[in-house]
């Protein structure tokens, strides 16, 4: 699912190889090859897990003329489900002041600006597992991808790009537990 270099990753949860079978089970195809964007000029995914509850896909799909779709796909899981839930898929319209934002949001968290790119765990802290985050993007440009938890590794720059994402995505935050807006 993620390029080779990843495999070496050590993300706060273990590393990057649990979330390949988490995403692949929920449809999704890896975005860093080559033509894997199509004709999209852009394409910014991200995953969320939570350490109960659901995961989320929220994958934004910018075509060259500037207009843009979000696909939001949940999966319920839990340590009594032996078989995740269904995945649900729901496709929306982005508007322009939406992009915006969210650029803007990238742009000052700086997210595509190192690469493979970890948000570093201060070793002295003690992390209580909570929320993790991959953020990937390909374009014509190249890929770029950001991964960590949450509550303890992701700056308040990189949450509010993700938030924003989710908002997009019909995805909100009650609590610090995510949801789908109905």
């Amino acid at each position: 699912m993620f390029p080779p270099e990843f495999s070496t990753l050590d993300g706060s949860w273990g590393g990057l190889a649990g979330f390949d079978a988490s995403l692949v089970r929920m449809g999704e195809a890896p975005i860093w090859k080559k033509g894997a964007n199509g004709d999209d000029a852009e394409i910014i995914r991200l995953f969320l897990q939570q350490t109960a509850g659901s995961q989320f896909v929220v994958t934004l799909r910018r075509s060259a003329d500037g207009s843009a779709r979000v696909v939001t796909k949940t999966s319920a899981y839990g340590p009594k489900v032996k078989q995740p839930a269904a995945v649900m898929t729901r496709s929306f319209p982005v508007d322009a002041a939406e992009l915006q934002q969210l650029d803007a949001m990238i742009a000052k968290a700086a997210l595509w600006k190192f690469y493979p790119g970890a948000w570093p765990l201060d070793p002295d802290s003690i992390c209580i597992d909570g929320i993790y985050m991959i953020m990937e993007r390909a374009s014509f440009e190249g890929h770029g991808f950001v991964h960590g938890n949450i509550l303890c590794e992701v700056g308040r720059d990189g949450i509010a790009v993700a938030n924003q994402l989710l908002s997009i995505g019909h995805v909100e935050n009650i609590g610090g537990i995510y949801v789908e807006k109905i």
